[in-house]
C-alpha cells in the first residue's frame, strides 16, 4: 500500500504489486469498475507479478478523501485521468520498472476513461479495455460531451489495443461496443464472451494476461 500525489489537492491511495528481483520489469496500471475499489483485480496483479510484471492499482478520484465528488462529478472524472497519468510518473521513477514497457487495463469505468488516457498519455503503449463506453455523455448530465473517449482515442499513436466485451452485457449493447472499436486507430484486437458485465473480469482473464505478456515480450 502506498500513496502518491494525484493532483494539487489529492493524494491517491494505491496498491503496488512487484515481482521478486531487481528488474527492470514492465508495468501495468489497473483502473477498477465504478462500484469497486483498487483491490478489484488484486488477484490478477499477483498472477502477473509471478510472470515478472509490476502492477499499480490506484483508487479513482471518487474513492479519495479530497472531496472530488463534492466538487462535481465532472471534476472527479478529470481527476481520475490525472491520477492515472501521475501513476505513470510514479512507475517511471522506480528503478526496477522499465518505463518503456507500460500497459493499462481498465474495466467498465476504468475502460471508459482508458480511452481518454490513450489519447493524452503517450507513455503507455498497450491498452486493455473491458466493457467500456465511448461516450459518457450518453449516460451523464449535460456538459460531459467534451470528456467522451470518442474525442481522444483517435489520437493514440504507436499503441496496441485489446477490447473485451460480452455478448450478453446488461449495460452495453454490441452496437455501442463496436463504436468504441471503430474509433480506435490501427487494428485493435476484439474478443467477445458469454459473460456478465461484472464477470468479464474473470472470464476474460486468461486471454488478457496472455495478451499483456505478448506485448511485453515475456514467454
Amino acid at each position: 500500500t502506498l500513496s502518491y500525489q494525484g493532483t494539487d489537492r489529492c493524494q491517491v491511495d494505491a496498491l503496488l504489486v512487484t515481482p521478486a528481483g531487481d528488474g527492470p520489469y514492465p508495468a501495468v496500471i489497473y483502473m477498477h469498475r465504478g462500484n469497486e475499489f483498487k483491490s478489484q483485480i488484486l488477484d490478477e496483479a499477483i498472477l502477473l507479478a509471478g510472470q515478472g510484471v509490476v502492477t499499480l492499482l490506484p483508487a479513482s478520484a471518487f474513492d479519495t478523501g479530497c472531496d472530488t465528488f463534492g466538487r462535481t462529478q465532472r471534476q472527479g472524472y478529470i481527476d481520475t485521468v490525472l491520477f492515472i497519468r501521475r501513476g505513470v510518473d510514479l512507475l517511471q521513477s522506480l528503478p526496477y520498472v522499465d518505463g518503456d514497457r507500460l500497459a493499462y487495463v481498465g474495466h467498465s469505468f476504468g475502460a471508459t476513461w482508458g480511452g481518454v488516457v490513450a489519447g493524452v498519455e503517450p507513455r503507455i503503449h498497450s491498452f486493455v479495455l473491458m466493457a467500456g463506453i465511448v461516450s459518457i455523455s450518453r449516460y451523464e448530465a449535460v456538459g460531459m460531451s467534451e470528456l467522451d473517449a470518442a474525442n481522444y482515442i483517435g489520437e493514440a499513436v504507436n499503441t496496441e489495443f485489446l477490447f473485451q466485451y460480452s455478448y450478453t452485457d446488461e449495460y452495453i449493447s454490441q452496437s455501442n461496443a463496436n463504436i468504441y472499436v471503430t474509433l480506435t486507430p490501427g487494428e485493435p484486437t476484439v474478443l467477445w464472451y458469454d459473460s456478465t458485465h461484472e464477470d468479464l473480469q474473470f472470464d476474460g482473464q486468461d486471454d488478457r494476461v496472455a495478451w499483456l505478456l505478448e506485448q511485453f515480450s515475456i514467454e
